[in-house]
C-alpha cells in the first residue's frame, strides 16, 4: 500500500495543479519546478523577498519544511548540511502564503474515514471533526488521487479559499484529535 515514488510534490501539483498551496515554485527553468538544496542559496541570494517558503520535493522528510527569512537563510542552509541533508537534495521555494487553518484526513482507498482540526492562525488546536465544506474538499481530492492506498490529507485554508496543503505517510504522522 506504499509506494515511494508517489511521495513526490511534482505528481502532487501535476494532479492538483491550482488545489494545491504552493502550486508555483521558484523554477530554474521552466522544465523543472524544483532545485537542489544548493540551488536554492542562488534563489535566496537572487531575490529580493523577505521570505521564502522551502520543502523537501520528495516526502520523505529529508529537511523540516518551512518559512525561512531571507537573512537567517544561509544560517539554516549550513546546519541542514551540517547534519548530513545531501546540498544535492531536491526541494521547492514558494513565496509564503498565510494559512489560517489546517485540518487533517485519515483516507482509505479514496474515503474519507475520520478527520481533525489541528491548526488555526499556526497555533495547535486538535478539534475533531470538520466542517461540511471543509470534508467536501477533502472527499475531491481523496477520489481524484492519493499517493497511497492508506494515507493522511491535509487540506489548507488561505486568504479564504481551501487547498490541498499535502499528504502525508499513515506510519509517521500525528493523528491529532482523530
Amino acid at each position: 500500500w506504499y509506494d515511494e515514488n508517489n511521495f513526490d510534490y511534482i505528481k502532487w501539483i501535476r494532479n492538483f495543479g491550482r488545489l494545491m498551496l504552493n502550486n508555483e515554485p521558484f523554477s530554474i527553468s521552466v522544465e523543472q519546478p524544483f532545485c537542489t538544496l544548493k540551488d536554492s542559496k542562488i534563489i535566496v541570494e537572487t531575490n529580493p523577498l523577505d521570505s521564502y517558503f522551502i520543502r523537501p520535493r520528495y516526502d520523505l522528510k529529508a529537511f523540516k519544511s518551512g518559512v525561512i527569512l531571507r537573512e537567517e537563510f544561509s544560517q539554516w542552509y549550513e546546519n541542514n548540511i551540517d547534519i548530513g541533508v545531501n546540498p544535492l537534495e531536491e526541494c521547492l521555494i514558494a513565496i509564503p502564503k498565510h494559512i489560517s487553518n489546517e485540518w487533517r484526513f485519515l483516507v482509505i482507498d479514496g474515503a474519507i474515514i475520520d478527520s481533525s482540526y489541528y491548526r488555526k492562525e499556526g497555533k495547535r488546536i486538535d478539534i475533531k471533526g470538520s466542517p461540511d465544506s471543509v470534508i467536501k474538499f477533502a472527499k475531491t481530492i481523496a477520489m481524484n488521487w492519493t499517493h497511497a492506498k492508506i494515507c493522511l490529507l491535509d487540506i489548507c485554508e488561505s486568504e479564504g479559499q481551501l487547498y490541498l496543503f499535502e499528504f502525508n505517510c499513515l506510519n509517521c504522522s500525528g493523528f491529532y484529535a482523530m
